[in-house]
């Protein structure tokens, strides 16, 4: 009862109010701006100050649409209060005479910010976002014409400002780098029961969703009880909307599995809820306060939920070199990540992967197709000692040393023949053509080969093989001609020596070993994807000229 009275309170008073009225306070309601939440400005110690902040925000929130509009305004007034901090415990005035303001008080906010990142109260990237924000919040109030006279800033001195050089270089963006490396994703997955029964069925559905589809946090929280379709030729299709740039009914090509899962979840939600319109439920209903299950479970909830559940196993956690993963890293939005960077190493066209992530720019898509040096670097510590010369001789005992060559080949281009890599300098200088063996690779000494070529080796036996057996069984060749084109026995022998060498070596491996290099592997067949490595495959006619 005393919920439901807040709840009527709240709405008479924004019914007497206006977006007019509600500037004039110190505190705001965002809903009355089409928004969620408050700005809180008495934040600000400056009366000068918390004026110009609230012009600012009038100006900025019809600017953008949806979640992002009070995302912006309330992380630039965030920003804003630690200037707010610096001038009133850096001044004998306390920052309330604006006129006496000058360069001075910026070096200080920006020695305080630097103050703040060495002693680890804000990140590096918090300094940077700080510092950008204010300088834009500096130079907006300008252009808005608040300096003039008769204005809240009328007397700002002009050096009240942050320059370019006061803002610190951005930290390195990691891009879409963001992604959970495989062996995270399949603990995550082998102990959802265990999120089920911390946080209910509905916030373990909302967890497989984003897992499934990619979709951001919000989308998935707020998807509507009918939310499925099938087309035309029978696929099954997601219908949200996209939060952070306001488009309704986005479709989204899903998995038969994902859409059965999703199917058997709305007939639970409609057993919770028989008597309310299909039309006005909600997929994931919170538990408190919704006697209908019209009303969505909110992502604070969802996340605070899984921040628990991934705490609680984060020492089974490791990356893909068996190290400990922070379990830090492990957030909501990073399935989002995942998934395209799932798709991108699977080969999925980047235009079609644009139009399923929904972005806007392609440079943004591509992203997902660079595969970092740290983590190749990482794929070829792990591979590197499992490589073999053509007679099967480890070629590198000391992984040190190859670390640096490899990756060196890796930014020129190595040249690679179907099944191994050429290491002939004549051969590599002119791309792959120039063989002066005529490709006969594996009984070259400059030819390498390792586990991640397995199934290029093995492809290759059974082209040998087939190529033998079709000459043999040749009726209208000469007996000179068939001994002349048909593959040796030595050659295949070796090969097979070969294969069975490098086999061997990795079933001496543990179980766990073993799958880190499964997962190296993956990795490093990832990158000859997007590194020119290769030359024409060759036939049996190249090795008959």
């Amino acid at each position: 009862m005393a919920a439901l009275i807040r709840a009527l309170t709240l709405a008479v008073q924004r019914s007497l109010t206006s977006p007019e009225r509600e500037q004039q306070r110190d505190r705001w309601d965002l809903a009355i701006f089409g928004g969620k939440g408050q700005i809180n400005f008495e934040i600000l110690s400056q009366p000068w100050l918390r004026e110009a902040a609230k012009h600012w925000v009038s100006e900025d929130l019809p600017l953008h649409r949806g979640r992002q509009a009070t995302a912006t305004s309330k992380q630039t007034v965030l920003a804003i209060r630690y200037l707010s901090w610096s001038l009133k415990h850096g001044r004998p005035d306390h920052g309330l005479v604006l006129s006496d303001l000058d360069r001075a008080d910026i070096v200080r906010f920006t020695n305080r910010l630097a103050y703040l990142e060495r002693s680890g109260q804000i990140t590096t990237k918090k300094r940077y976002v700080i510092s950008t924000r204010v300088r834009r919040f500096l130079d907006d109030v300008r252009s808005f014409g608040l300096t003039r006279p008769a204005q809240p800033l009328a007397g700002l001195p002009d050096d009240f400002r942050l320059r370019h050089s006061d803002v610190p270089r951005p930290p390195e963006d990691p891009g879409p780098g963001r992604d959970l490396p495989v062996p995270v994703q399949r603990t995550i997955n082998a102990h959802l029961a265990e999120l089920e029964a911390r946080a209910g069925l509905d916030v373990r559905r909302i967890v497989e969703v984003l897992i499934d589809t990619g979709r951001r946090p919000e989308e998935a929280c707020q998807l509507p009880w009918d939310c499925l379709d099938t087309t035309a030729d029978g696929h099954q299709v997601l219908i949200y909307t996209d939060s952070k740039n306001n488009r309704p009914n986005r479709r989204l090509p899903i998995s038969i599995q994902t859409a059965d899962l999703i199917r058997e979840h709305r007939e639970n939600v409609h057993q919770r809820f028989p008597n309310t319109p299909l039309d006005q439920l909600a997929l994931f209903p919170r538990n408190q306060m919704n006697p209908y299950g019209t009303f969505h479970i909110g992502v604070p909830h969802m996340s605070k939920a899984h921040r628990e559940f991934i705490d609680s196993i984060a020492e089974k956690l490791v990356d893909d070199a068996g190290q400990p993963f922070p379990a830090s890293v492990a957030v909501p939005y990073s399935y989002r990540h995942s998934y395209a960077q799932r798709h991108a190493d699977n080969g999925t066209p980047p235009d079609v992967l644009r139009d399923l992530m929904g972005h806007v720019s392609m440079e943004t898509t591509m992203g997902y197709y660079r595969v970092t040096e740290k983590r190749v670097r990482q794929a070829v510590n792990q591979v590197a000692q499992h490589q073999f010369d053509s007679q099967g001789r480890r070629v590198f005992a000391d992984i040190a040393g190859l670390v640096a060559e490899e990756h060196a080949r890796l930014r020129v281009g190595q040249i690679a023949v179907p099944f191994g890599v050429c290491t002939e300098p004549s051969n590599v200088k002119a791309g792959g053509h120039a063989c002066p063996y005529k490709y006969s690779c594996i009984g070259c000494g400059h030819f390498r080969s390792d586990a991640s070529y397995l199934p290029e080796l093995k492809s290759y036996l059974q082209q040998l093989l087939a190529d033998r057996e079709r000459i043999l069984a040749a009726t209208d060749v000469q007996e000179w001609v068939r001994a002349k084109t048909a593959p040796s026995d030595e050659e295949i022998n070796q090969l097979r020596g070969l294969i069975r060498r490098v086999e061997d070596d990795l079933d001496k491996l543990s179980p766990a070993d073993q799958q880190q290099i499964q997962e190296a592997i993956a990795v490093i067949r990832s990158a000859r994807q997007t590194v020119s490595l290769g030359m024409p495959t060759i036939g049996l006619k190249d090795r008959e000229s």
